[in-house]
């Protein structure tokens, strides 16, 4: 229903960051002037890119708190893919505010080294392997109370809105995927 959370399970756009750092390496390695500080400073986004996580409990843990999304997709080609299936799915609109979406420790002094917005990483980015889904806004204390790990990052609207990116100053740009 329209104002029901979205949710994700842990950081996005750490993978594509680590990907970057790796390119990065690979190309001083070649030219024999690796120092591997990049992959030591930024281990956990290298290794959000080499070992991805996704906790299989999640499902079971959802089910013994008696809470019933209604929507869940498994984000592996950046979160606008994953919104833009969920609104295709859902056939209502749905806002995503980009303060409210969590990163690794790291990404914005990386996405400065790189120049890459890590904001982009996390809605373009693929690879991140974690779940998107919505959530009853009445059950929202519940959630919160039990899946303190997971993170609310916007909801559903009416269908007319669209599916929209929300800029810290409340600018709505519409999302688009790869």
């Amino acid at each position: 229903k329209s104002k029901d959370l979205l949710c994700v399970s842990g950081p996005l756009g750490a993978a594509y960051l680590g990907l970057q750092v790796l390119e990065k390496e690979k190309v001083k390695f070649e030219a024999g002037t690796s120092g591997k500080e990049l992959l030591e400073q930024y281990k956990m986004l290298v290794a959000a890119y080499l070992k991805p996580e996704l906790r299989p409990q999640t499902p079971a843990q959802l089910e013994d708190a008696e809470i019933y999304p209604s929507h869940g997709y498994f984000v592996s080609r950046g979160l606008a893919d994953a919104i833009l299936r969920l609104q295709r799915d859902s056939h209502l609109g749905a806002k995503v505010y980009a303060d409210k979406i969590p990163f690794e420790g790291g990404s914005f002094q990386l996405g400065r080294e790189f120049d890459i917005d890590p904001v982009s990483a996390a809605m373009n980015g693929g690879d991140d392997c974690r779940l998107l889904f919505t959530v009853p806004i009445l059950q929202l204390e519940k959630f919160r109370k039990d899946f303190q790990t997971f993170d609310i990052i916007g909801h559903l609207a009416l269908p007319e809105v669209g599916a929209v990116l929300v800029t810290p100053d409340g600018v709505e740009l519409p999302l688009s995927a790869q």
